[in-house]
């Protein structure tokens, strides 16, 4: 594993899209709490479709897809 990540952490993947790095940390680590952004548009929507497809309540903590300005 690279990442040390535990529960109750924050994880902020910054250059998530589509979003499957996020996704298998929230399935092998549910009890932190994920932010998933991409600061292409057309990339962070597909963030966002992919996460209505997996669900974010099945990933264990909310995980959320911010947009850049």
């Amino acid at each position: 594993q690279m990442l040390d990540v535990h529960a109750g952490m924050r994880v902020w993947d910054a250059c998530a899209a589509p979003g499957g790095k996020t996704a298998l940390l929230a399935e092998r680590i549910p009890d932190a709490y994920y932010v998933a952004s991409d600061n292409d548009p057309v990339r962070a929507q597909s963030l966002r479709l992919s996460e209505r497809r997996r669900g974010a309540s099945g990933m264990g903590k909310p995980m959320m897809s911010v947009l850049k300005r």
